[in-house]
């Protein structure tokens, strides 16, 4: 989600600039966490499959 609606294919003049993008991008995903809930859950689901079949 990052990758694509933050930096992916963008262009910063500075690092400042890129730094600035994706702290503003990680607070939204702060304030509105339902953005990102698939991605956490299917991250949570393939991990704990990785522990019981170890």
């Amino acid at each position: 989600m990052t990758k694509k609606l933050t930096t992916h294919n963008r262009f910063y003049r500075t690092t400042d600039e890129r730094d600035d993008a994706l702290r503003s991008k990680f607070g939204t995903f702060q304030s509105r966490p339902s953005l990102i809930a698939n991605q956490v859950a299917r991250f949570l689901w393939s991990t704990s499959c990785a522990f019981l079949f170890s």
